[in-house]
């Protein structure tokens, strides 16, 4: 369940950071990132997982101090909805870039221990719970569609969500949610859009993903 929590935190926080257009040198983007390595071409690995994706241009990297701040605030409306506390420790993130308040990508994984997880479908599956609680308990209207996509060879759970308006009538935000259990870890991939623009260049980040790891 932590694993499911620490996904809503991040459904929850993202689109709340702010957005700044000042140039990052390639020294400053790789001070940002905790796990992985970023090349000059703003290509993206990490090695646990044999993960490769490529960060398209316009998009800036989420800071560790924005990241400090988003799982804050996240943490704290998933505890008030859950009335639990959230311990995201061991949870390492990855990737995480933005292009505005609404445009958003952020990438995690977590090492899995069956004792402690359990079943890793009943995990997902527990997921797609915990979301539908949490939107219903602060009466957002969604739409969902649950499916699954083969990514370089990995096979990827899949969730769609669409925000909608009180009146349902106009879809505010876009959400989909990609996990998969790689080399060991519960690898997870989140997108956010308003606009086919920013959508294509998420799913590109996400399904022209590589992976030297098949299993």
């Amino acid at each position: 369940m932590k694993g499911s929590l620490y996904i809503l935190l991040a459904m929850f926080s993202i689109i709340s950071c702010k957005t700044e257009k000042k140039e990052k040198t390639l020294y400053e983007k790789r001070k940002e990132l905790k796990y992985g390595e970023l090349s000059a071409d703003n290509v993206y690995h990490v090695d646990e997982i044999g993960w490769t994706t490529t960060i398209p241009d316009g998009w800036e990297i989420v800071t560790q101090q924005e990241m400090g701040k988003l799982k804050k605030k996240g943490a704290d409306a998933i505890e008030e909805a859950f009335e639990t506390e959230i311990n995201y420790s061991d949870v390492q993130d990855l990737l995480s870039v933005k292009k505005d308040k609404i445009n958003s990508f952020m990438s995690n994984m977590q090492k899995m221990n069956n004792t402690r997880d359990g079943n890793f479908d009943e995990r997902v599956k527990t997921m797609y719970d915990a979301i539908r609680y949490s939107y219903q308990s602060k009466n957002v209207q969604m739409e969902e569609a649950v499916g699954a996509i083969r990514i370089d060879g990995i096979m990827f759970d899949r969730l769609e969500i669409k925000i909608l308006s009180p009146d349902k009538n106009k879809t505010i935000l876009n959400q989909e949610i990609f996990i998969a259990l790689i080399n060991g870890y519960d690898v997870t991939m989140i997108i956010n859009y308003n606009n086919e623009k920013d959508k294509d260049d998420l799913l590109e980040m996400v399904i022209g993903s590589k992976f030297s790891v098949k299993e």
